[in-house]
């Protein structure tokens, strides 16, 4: 799967070491059985793989190719809840 490989891409570039978090959008037009092997991948490679297991993991998330779709700002800083996959913008993406 391209997500795996892209996924170790930065693991080796030990990008993961460097962020404080991940948020994936959800897949488009997957099974639910399909999303369900897509997350426990997701969390396997940056957790098991890179040993990268206190940074926060958010999946199924409508950004991206989606519908509806969530507007994420880039560089905006964000607070993360892996338990309950809640995400809560903590600055506004607006100049002021």
């Amino acid at each position: 799967m391209e997500v795996g490989y892209m996924l170790r891409n930065y693991g080796m570039q030990e990008i993961f070491s460097r962020i404080k978090g991940v948020i994936f959008g959800r897949a488009k037009d997957y099974s639910s059985e399909e999303k369900k092997e897509l997350n426990q991948m997701i969390v396997k490679i940056i957790r098991d793989e890179f040993g990268q297991d206190r940074i926060p993991i958010v999946t199924d998330v409508d950004f991206g190719h989606t519908d509806p779709k969530l507007i994420m700002p880039l560089g905006g800083k964000v607070e993360l809840n892996p338990l309950t996959n809640e995400i809560r913008l903590i600055e506004s993406p607006f100049q002021n």
